[in-house]
């Protein structure tokens, strides 16, 4: 399984402006929303539907797991 391939998939399932970024971990691929353009009930439905389209298009063996995070990062520096 190479994310490269299933890269196209991803970017069409979810709305392009609420991925950040996909990484692939064996058998699981991770995609990482914006927290600011996906609320909870997004984050299920792009996630259902990556599953729906890899389904639908790419041919594989066993299973591959799909998890969708929305990740909020506050940093402050003190100096």
């Amino acid at each position: 399984m190479d994310l490269q391939s299933y890269e196209p998939t991803l970017l069409a399932a979810s709305n392009t402006s609420k991925l950040l970024r996909a990484i692939q971990a064996g058998r699981e691929i991770r995609v990482i929303l914006n927290a600011k353009n996906a609320d909870d009930t997004a984050t299920f439905q792009i996630a259902e539907a990556i599953v729906k389209r890899i389904k639908a298009e790419m041919t594989f063996s066993g299973e591959i797991k799909v998890t969708a995070l929305r990740e909020t990062r506050a940093e402050a520096i003190v100096r």
